[in-house]
């Protein structure tokens, strides 16, 4: 009877053996981990958040259902419906990565665009602080912008299109600001008013000058120069500096701008330095 029962289990226990071999794992999984570390590695949470944080959680349930199938006896595994999962992921993944491609191809271009132009920006802003003296209140800000400019630039040549956008946005409230202080002094030199108001006073002036036979003095701020005239005809022209805020029109005495409209000179000033300066 004994034999009788280990010859039955011995039988049984060999068609076990036989006939019900141990699955293996889906070969899906280990390509999910390693599709998983691609993603990351070209940034997936910085140019499809939403998508890849998705993905993310998928996989990790996903991961859980094969753990749980791995812990059961190995006649009882079955990997089917975790295989099915992984190649859906896999499929997803692969979508993401085109995604990905496609925004740093669309963001490489556009952050380009961008670099170039403030690029020009700031030179054409640079050369305008250059025409007048208040131009030195616009260079902080416009240093400021051009270093972090560099820095997007350096993003963008390594391919971290994200990052330099936001570089690039950062410049926008420097360039704004210097902008903000210069344009509006240079929009003086601009205004169809103001010109056509110059224009008289030089007019005026060198009627008077051919009139009386006198001399008379004609000062460009924006060219910074002098032209002295002999009995209406220009006699000689010297390059002058101007006060600090010489662009602005003079309000009052020490605020180092350079006063407009037609004055009389009355004589030099003997204390002042090289004895240079006129009372007007």
């Amino acid at each position: 009877m004994v034999k009788y029962v280990i010859g039955i289990f011995l039988l049984f226990s060999g068609l076990l053996t036989l006939g019900c071999s141990t699955p293996s794992a889906p070969p899906e999984v280990k390509l999910a981990e390693q599709q998983e570390h691609n993603l990351w590695r070209a940034e997936a949470h910085k140019y499809t958040p939403e998508r890849y944080a998705k993905y993310k959680d998928t996989l990790r349930k996903s991961r859980e259902d094969f753990i749980r199938e791995e812990s059961k006896f190995r006649w009882f595994r079955n990997y089917r419906a975790v295989e099915s999962a992984f190649k859906d992921i896999l499929k997803e993944g692969n979508d993401i990565f085109k995604e990905i491609q496609l925004t740093k191809e669309t963001k490489s271009n556009s952050t380009e665009s961008q670099i170039s132009f403030f690029e020009n920006k700031i030179s054409r802003l640079r050369e305008l602080t250059a025409m007048i003296n208040e131009g030195r209140l616009s260079r902080k800000d416009l240093t400021i912008a051009e270093i972090i400019l560099s820095e997007a630039r350096h993003l963008h040549e390594k391919g971290d299109y994200a990052d330099a956008e936001r570089k690039i946005e950062a410049i926008i409230s420097y360039i704004k600001s210097a902008e903000n202080t210069i344009l509006p002094i240079l929009n003086r030199y601009t205004d169809r008013s103001q010109i056509a108001k110059w224009k008289g006073w030089v007019e005026e002036t060198i009627s008077e000058s051919r009139a009386k036979g006198i001399y008379s003095v004609i000062v460009s701020k924006i060219e910074r120069s002098i032209i002295l005239y002999k009995k209406g005809i220009p006699f000689r022209t010297y390059r002058v500096g101007i006060g600090r805020n010489g662009s602005l029109d003079k309000l009052h005495a020490g605020d180092n701008a350079t006063p407009e409209g037609r004055y009389h000179i009355i004589r030099k000033m003997p204390k002042s330095r090289y004895y240079k300066a006129l009372l007007i």
